[in-house]
């Protein structure tokens, strides 16, 4: 029998992998020839703690591979389960629940930041979470 909710937690963990491959993707490109004078002086801005030195520019792109991983690997992780573990209604309620609020957090991260295609495609990871549990729910 198949578990209500399970095309659209499929449809969420496959938006985070692709949110995350979106970042690659942008990091792969390159910076546009007008981004350089911020790039430059987020350069010229280091920062010491804990022993190490890094730049704002080091921690701009530090924060940006963590964004990419961290949804490729929740997506996938999020995929596994739901074609290896086949969840209960219930317990992929849970688990929509759980990938919905990291999405949420994402979401709000890169919104409070305006950095709008992020922003719109957590929003649309968190909300295919959000259909999935109220479905897998309801019928479980």
């Amino acid at each position: 029998m198949r578990t209500p909710g399970r095309g659209f937690f499929g449809a969420g963990a496959t938006s985070y992998v692709v949110v995350g491959l979106v970042h690659v993707a942008r990091q792969l490109q390159g910076r546009p020839a007008e981004a350089e004078p911020a790039h430059e002086a987020m350069l010229a801005f280091s920062v010491t703690a804990l022993g190490m030195t890094w730049s704002l520019a080091d921690a701009y792109d530090a924060l940006s591979s963590s964004f990419a991983s961290l949804s490729i690997t929740v997506g996938a992780l999020d995929l596994y389960v739901l074609r290896a573990l086949r969840p209960t209604g219930a317990a992929l309620a849970g688990l929509a629940v759980v990938s919905g609020l990291g999405a949420l957090a994402l979401a709000a991260i890169t919104g409070f930041g305006r950095v709008a295609p992020p922003f719109y495609l957590y929003a649309l990871t968190t909300t295919l979470f959000v259909v999935a549990a109220v479905r897998s729910r309801a019928r479980a």
